[in-house]
């Protein structure tokens, strides 16, 4: 009696008691420069819904022990605190050896379905950011690809800028120029790996056989290969940190030490990328899976709805929905 199932932030699909999902905390972006309202404040965490508004049977990993030591309390009290409520509402709730209160006040948090959270993780589109969509210019990729750097150019006739692009790689007798990001042949820019119409990496080299598998990858999910800085470009926005914050940890004089306990927890994301890259990888892609839905990470609000009785009908509707969505692609393709 008074249990309740809630919704999915993604999918409006009902979670109810038992079921597995995802507890992501989220907190409001400081920044000027981007038009998402909330982003998340840790990594997810993972459990089962316990039919009263909250998470149980967590599993434990790296970034729940992160959390645990970061706030000084166990995961359980970490989500329990949001759940009910006693981090906006009732500072007497607060345990004493709670640490950081400040960082954690304003905090939301959001649950996931976990078969949703698992599909929108891993599933990338292709095209303008997904997958395929690589700076082929990159040092990073060059290597990843088997490109050498054989130093800069010195004739104006090998490509159409050598002040701009003035790192000169080799790739199996072939000779391109890079300007950091961008990659280009003599015969014109490189836009993608292989398969497209034009300017394919494919149409001027042989690309090895064991690198095939990068052609479907995004950015992002390269992030192993890739240097602090791109590394910042492509995995830390998602904390709410931008490009110019890794700069200045990197080139600054004045560069806090990395185990500063004054540090938010986003930083220590940041700075154990080895064990929590993976996890902001996902992070990303969940991101760019919401894009193309007009959606983005948004506060957990308790319809109370649907409840026992009501998921079939609930079922129903959302059939529906998805009905009507595929007969307006079918139109927009028939008119083609």
């Amino acid at each position: 009696m008074g249990s309740w199932s809630v919704y999915c932030g993604f999918s409006q699909i009902a979670i109810t008691s038992g079921q597995k999902c995802v507890f992501l905390p989220l907190k409001k972006v400081a920044r000027s420069d981007t038009y998402l309202p909330y982003v998340p404040a840790t990594l997810p965490i993972f459990g089962e819904y316990d039919d009263y508004g909250g998470i149980e049977n967590i599993e434990k990993d790296a970034n729940t022990e992160l959390i645990e030591k970061h706030f000084n309390c166990t995961i359980e009290e970490f989500c329990y605190f949001f759940t009910r409520g006693c981090i906006r509402d009732d500072e007497d709730d607060f345990p004493k050896k709670l640490k950081k209160v400040a960082e954690i006040k304003n905090w939301r948090f959001m649950f996931i379905d976990r078969k949703v959270y698992d599909f929108m993780s891993t599933n990338v589109s292709y095209g303008y950011g997904g997958r395929g969509a690589l700076d082929f210019g990159n040092e990073g990729i060059l290597k990843l690809i088997g490109f050498e750097h054989i130093g800069s150019p010195t004739d104006p006739d090998e490509c159409y800028d050598i002040k701009r692009y003035n790192q000169k790689w080799e790739l199996n007798g072939e000779f391109f120029y890079s300007d950091g990001t961008w990659l280009h042949h003599k015969n014109g820019a490189v836009y993608n790996f292989i398969g497209s119409n034009y300017n394919n990496l494919s149409d001027y080299v042989k690309i090895p056989e064991d690198k095939l598998w990068i052609k479907d990858k995004a950015m992002w999910e390269l992030w192993e290969y890739l240097d602090k800085n791109k590394q910042g470009e492509e995995l830390f926005w998602i904390l709410g940190l931008n490009r110019d914050y890794w700069l200045f940890r990197t080139y600054s004089k004045i560069r806090k030490p990395e185990n500063n306990e004054n540090e938010g927890i986003e930083h220590k994301y940041v700075n154990d990328i080895n064990s929590f890259g993976k996890g902001l990888c996902d992070l990303v892609t969940i991101r760019h899976n919401l894009h193309p839905m007009s959606s983005y990470f948004a506060p957990f609000v308790n319809y109370l709805t649907p409840q026992y009785g009501e998921y079939r009908h609930h079922q129903v509707i959302l059939d529906k929905f998805a009905e009507i969505n595929k007969s307006y692609i079918q139109e927009e393709d028939d008119d083609e």
